[in-house]
């Protein structure tokens, strides 16, 4: 099975890097939160924990997913709130359990095939060839650093790799082609009653005693989550203009300071010298390690073979770029010359050697490249610009705690406003930003009424905000939900009156009354459908899925009948007859059936492979904090 993941990896990381950008503020990215965060734990999975800070993140990106899906129906009242959490909390401990699997199971992605991957991505791309700036702006806008982009992409390839491995290794055995093959043959005829919940609905009494109970008993479901609207301020570096007029000798200065930004990347062919050793390796199996490296290092500064010195070493030479290799080896490559070794140093796997054996460094001329330096200037001093006056509203809304008048005046921007807004925030505009939905429902600006601090909305753009009108979470008066009420309650009942009348009817046919009595006495009609097939599609599908669910009728059964909960109602149904078709021509179909039942194969053994890790795992939920109160994980 591991080898199948092994062989399947190339398809899978670029399969995976779509779905990381396109739901990079889902749920589905919680993996990151699993490498960082607070130290205090609201629940630990084999004695890791699952912190504060990672359940908080987690928990406010879901509940702007689910704002996104369900958009103006959507309410987060208590009920809803203490649902989400328990879900994501839910969700965090799986992908803590997936994770910790993964890592037993050895299964990795290198660094390198990591970069292979993103230098072939054309959203990173600029005439066709990788750009590094692209890479830059576009991760910088997603994701709060790149390492967190790259923790998301490796844990996404690895679990995708753990599920598809084992989904994939299923298979359906000969005997159950064979019943499939006769199932696809077979055909079915049945009759049915359908018993609708509207001949129930004039027997419904509701009087406002009922109305008023179910009110009193249920208020969460009719809470009107507590509202504000905000003042905010906005500073970006779209603001600010560059005033300076540079001159030629300081924009030479400026390139030469940084005159590898402004030249190809450097190349270095490198001989990689290893003694793999495990990371819990003994002291004696280390000393050895070091002994030998001791060896190749002094063999290696005078050009020897390495041959004699043991079989457990490994070689390899190649050109690599600085962003294709680890940062323990680019840390090593930026101290060497050509024709010096490094010091021996360790990594996960083993100890490492490099020798620099050539290097290629094109420097680009700055005639070449003035039009690119002078932007990258303007760039810089737009940005110092910037970074003094963040500073400065910092200042500003830090010593005037109540108003963001003075800053407004100050630096001269405009003070803006929303409109009311409940904790899920818009689909559009500065309130579809989570963060800023955070921050104005946070304990500072919303109890204490203090300004914000400085957040960071994108790259060179921050916003400062405060209160400006708050109205209280409240209980929606029963005169203006007794409508809803009626028809829940309404509902309930003739599902309840429709579920007891089909029992009766379903006994009835059991115990052998025709259905032209039954459907004169109790003013029902009986429908019929031959030739049934099977996972036929159409209105009658659910129908025809129950007849085919059930077993022909044997001496102790005589009749085949069963209740199916519709909508609004319930189904009767009897089997009258199973036969088979012949076949004609390519069993295309039943391959296709074949395949898909490999699949359903996989997917079953995939989620009894989980069901067990979740059963072996210790998992310990510490409820103690505001944001977990009443959370309790189920499996």
């Amino acid at each position: 099975m591991l080898q199948r993941m092994h062989d399947k990896i190339q398809g899978l990381v670029a399969w995976v890097f779509a779905v990381l950008i396109a739901l990079t503020f889902a749920l589905w990215g919680v993996q990151n939160y699993l490498h960082g965060g607070g130290t205090q734990a609201v629940a630990k999975v084999n004695g890791e924990k699952i912190t504060q800070d990672q359940f908080r993140m987690a928990y406010e990106q879901a509940k702007h997913s689910e704002m996104l899906r369900f958009g103006a129906s959507f309410s987060l009242d208590q009920k809803h709130q203490a649902e989400l959490k328990k879900d994501v909390l839910q969700h965090l401990i799986k992908q803590k359990v997936i994770f910790q699997a993964e890592t037993k199971m050895g299964l990795d992605v290198s660094q390198r095939q990591l970069w292979s991957l993103i230098a072939s991505q054309p959203v990173f791309q600029s005439q066709g060839r990788f750009s590094l700036s692209n890479f830059q702006q576009i991760v910088q806008r997603l994701f709060p650093s790149e390492q967190v982009f790259f923790d998301n992409m490796k844990s996404g390839v690895l679990h995708t790799q753990f599920e598809r491995g084992v989904v994939e290794s299923a298979f359906v055995l000969p005997n159950e082609v064979e019943a499939i093959k006769k199932i696809d043959k077979q055909r079915r005829d049945f009759g049915y009653f359908i018993i609708s919940t509207e001949r129930f609905v004039d027997k419904i009494k509701l009087d406002s005693v009922i109305i008023k109970k179910y009110y009193d008993e249920h208020h969460s479901d009719f809470l009107l989550p507590e509202k504000i609207s905000i003042q905010y301020l906005e500073l970006s570096t779209g603001d600010l203009q560059n005033k300076s007029k540079p001159t030629e000798e300081q924009l030479r200065q400026f390139y030469q300071s940084r005159v590898d930004s402004f030249s190809p990347p450097k190349k270095w062919q490198v001989m990689k010298v290893l003694f793999p050793l495990a990371p819990k390796a003994d002291a004696k199996a280390i000393d050895n390690a070091k002994k030998k490296m001791e060896e190749a290092a002094v063999l290696l500064k005078s050009k020897k073979e390495l041959a004699n010195i043991g079989s457990e070493i490994r070689t390899s030479t190649s050109w690599v770029m600085r962003n294709e290799v680890s940062p323990e080896i680019a840390a090593q490559l930026d101290k060497l010359k050509v024709d010096q070794v490094s010091s021996t140093y360790r990594t996960k796997d083993g100890y490492y050697l490099l020798k620099v054996l050539a290097k290629q460094e094109n420097v680009t001329s700055y005639e070449a490249v003035a039009a690119k330096v002078k932007a990258a200037y303007d760039h810089q001093q737009v940005t110092q610009a910037f970074s003094e006056a963040s500073d400065r509203l910092a200042d500003l809304v830090y010593t005037n705690s109540d108003s963001l008048e003075p800053a407004a005046k100050e630096l001269g921007l405009k003070l803006k406003e929303t409109g009311m807004i409940t904790r899920v925030g818009n689909k559009e505009g500065i309130l579809a930003n989570p963060k800023i939905v955070n921050a104005a429902f946070s304990d500072v600006v919303l109890k204490q009424r203090y300004n914000s601090n400085l957040i960071e909305v994108a790259p060179g753009k921050v916003v400062v905000l405060r209160i400006k009108d708050y109205v209280p979470e409240k209980t929606q008066p029963l005169e203006q939900v007794q409508n809803i009420i009626s028809e829940k309650l309404r509902y309930q009942e003739t599902q309840k009156m429709a579920a007891a009348f089909a029992d009766e009817l379903l006994q009835s046919l059991i115990s052998g009354k025709a259905e032209a009595e039954l459907a004169g006495k109790h003013n029902v009609t009986w429908h019929k459908l031959t030739g049934a097939k099977y996972g036929q599609a159409g209105e009658n599908a659910k129908l025809i899925d129950s007849a085919f669910s059930l077993a022909w009728p044997n001496a102790k059964q005589k009749v085949s009948a069963t209740k199916i909960e519709l909508d609004h109602g319930y189904a009767i149904l009897r089997l009258d007859r199973v036969y088979d078709e012949a076949s004609s021509g390519a069993d295309i179909k039943v391959d296709n059936m074949v395949k898909s039942l490999a699949v359903k194969f996989g997917h079953y053994d995939y989620q009894t492979l989980m069901n067990t890790l979740m059963s072996r795992a210790k998992i310990e939920i510490i409820d103690k904090t505001e944001e977990v109160q009443n959370i309790s994980y189920e499996e």
